[in-house]
């Protein structure tokens, strides 16, 4: 519902401060419903007078004084961290009285800034927000969309030091490539993290090498043999049981650096016992 009062275009917007509870996090009702009641004794006579504006959550009149709330919001995750509650239905089609001047309520949005300004500044995402809120209003104006303060109409400290911060919120329609990357910087890419380097494999020894081939040589030659020999049966298993547990000696040891004497002095001996199987299979043949 249109109020009537509307003179077009709508070509600015009048910041205010509430001196208010700074409303961190508000519902939009409760947001709305405070400005109603604060409006409807400021302005509106306790009721006596109609504001033919409605309320945006509930089916009643809503007697708020301006358009809009500038508040901190966080509960969306929104990246300015602020809010901007319509506080009437139909912004663009209906005049509040905020700025004490009627020619200027009739052309104007008025934005009511939660909380005390006089001796704080409004953080600058909340004049970001408000900036791409209104950009598109200027663009279709060719730049003639104008930025106030209450103060310029009206004998008032209103809106405190967000006064001093209207170039700014000018600065901000007009260059938003500029405060988008100040204020919203791309995160920077993280590190690729290096790979951990691979343990440098022990030195192969040439001395190691060379017994365990002709070890393992010997072994499958046995294996491939498959005699039996009576009576030294035996003899045969406890000389593979004795060269089993030096093999698995020579494992644990052989990872080492260096060789140990007595590593060496078991390599041999085992080598030894095998040359000794083969032997006795040699022998066997030729009889």
């Amino acid at each position: 519902m249109a109020d009537g009062h509307r003179k077009y275009p709508v070509n600015r917007t009048v910041m205010h401060h509430a001196v208010s509870d700074d409303m961190v996090n508000w519902a939009d009702i409760k947001v709305q419903d405070w400005f109603s009641v604060v409006g409807k004794s400021r302005g509106y006579k306790n009721g006596a007078l109609r504001s033919y504006h409605n309320h945006p959550s509930r089916s009643v009149e809503t007697y708020a004084m301006a358009h809009f709330c500038l508040h901190r919001y966080t509960k969306d995750k929104n990246k300015y961290g602020w809010r901007l509650t319509p506080l009437i239905k139909d912004v663009w089609n209906n005049v509040t009285w905020h700025a004490s001047n009627w020619p200027i309520n009739q052309q104007s949005i008025g934005i009511e800034t939660a909380g005390n300004y006089v001796n704080k500044r409004l953080d600058e995402k909340a004049l970001m927000l408000v900036a791409d809120t209104f950009r598109f209003k200027d663009k279709q104006l060719k730049g003639k969309f104008w930025i106030n303060g209450h103060k310029d109409f009206a004998a008032t400290a209103c809106p405190g030091q967000i006064y001093g911060q209207l170039p700014i919120l000018i600065d901000m329609i007009n260059n938003p490539t500029k405060w988008n990357k100040k204020l919203f910087p791309a995160p920077k890419p993280k590190p690729t993290p290096k790979p951990t380097p691979k343990p440098k494999p022990t030195p192969a020894n040439p001395l190691i090498e060379k017994l365990t081939k002709e070890n393992e040589d010997l072994k499958k030659k046995i294996v491939e043999m498959d005699v039996e020999i009576s009576g030294d049966n035996k003899t045969i298993e406890a000389l593979k049981i004795r060269i089993s547990a030096l093999e698995k000696k020579l494992k644990q040891q052989g990872e080492n650096a260096g060789i140990p004497k007595d590593t060496t002095d078991k390599i041999n001996e085992s080598h030894s016992i095998l040359k000794k199987i083969w032997d006795v299979f040699k022998r066997m043949l030729n009889k």
